[in-house]
């Protein structure tokens, strides 16, 4: 097949497909805000679906109309409600197969100072992730386990601190005798 191409004034428009890791992000930011976004032009996928999930166990409600995703923020002062006393409430954030909700939603929670199980499957729990776990380790977050594997000394790390409490109980058990 041939195509000749002449130049010539372009009219009209174009839908682009949307980048899914743009609505990554989008979606993340806006639950992080204070007023209701809408998001259009949305290809619906389980990565995607991912994310929402996520967002919404930050107390984001999230609504998909047709190709849009709305987006209903509790708003960012009410995020000093959910840090206050997060040691006893653990959240759960199920990033499915998605690398990117992954990335995106780590330093999220660790910004909001909560705790939380994440949990994924596939070829995301397979994933070499030391290099990001130990940023967020640098930057003061506790990791003790990650997707529940033996990964980058995490579960020898939990050992040691159960050991540590272990002996901490023992003493004082002595002490009390």
């Amino acid at each position: 097949m041939k195509v000749i191409i002449k130049p010539s004034i372009l009219k009209g428009r174009i839908k682009a497909v949307s980048s899914k890791s743009h609505i990554h992000r989008v979606i993340l930011a806006a639950s992080l805000c204070e007023e209701k976004t809408i998001i259009k032009n949305v290809n619906m996928s389980e990565d995607i679906l991912a994310t929402i999930k996520c967002a919404e166990e930050i107390g984001t409600k999230i609504t998909f109309i047709d190709n849009e995703v709305i987006v209903f923020p509790k708003g960012v002062n009410s995020f000093d409600e959910i840090s206050l006393d997060n040691s006893e409430v653990t959240k759960n954030f199920n990033c499915n197969e998605s690398g990117s909700t992954l990335r995106f939603i780590l330093p999220i929670i660790g910004a909001l100072n909560l705790r939380a199980n994440i949990f994924g499957k596939g070829r995301l729990v397979e994933r070499p992730n030391e290099l990001l776990v130990n940023e967020l380790e640098k930057n003061g977050m506790n990791v003790t386990s990650f997707f529940g594997k033996k990964q980058n000394g995490f579960d020898k790390k939990l050992e040691e601190k159960l050991e540590e409490k272990l002996e901490e109980k023992l003493e004082e058990k002595l002490e009390e005798k």
